[in-house]
């Protein structure tokens, strides 16, 4: 079944609150979330810190609300000056 881009940005809304991104707290290993597209399908794609130990990787969900989420380490974040 294929996910449209509405459902995978709902389901990336509330995985932003999930991390605690909203309120810009901190969120442990994840960095930064967005979405991506692969054969006709919508996905949450979330970048991670560092790879994530056992306790943390059993709290990264693989699906939200239908949705599939994928992720990639991508190191620490900066902003450009």
């Amino acid at each position: 079944m294929s996910t449209s881009y509405k459902q995978a940005e709902a389901a990336q809304e509330k995985l932003f609150k999930l991390f605690n991104f909203a309120a810009g707290k901190d969120s442990g290993i994840v960095t930064g979330a967005g979405l991506s597209e692969e054969n006709g399908s919508w996905y949450v794609k979330v970048n991670l810190e560092r790879e994530p130990s056992a306790q943390e990787a059993k709290k990264l969900p693989k699906k939200y609300n239908g949705v599939a989420v994928k992720y990639e380490v991508v190191g620490t974040v900066r902003a450009a000056l």
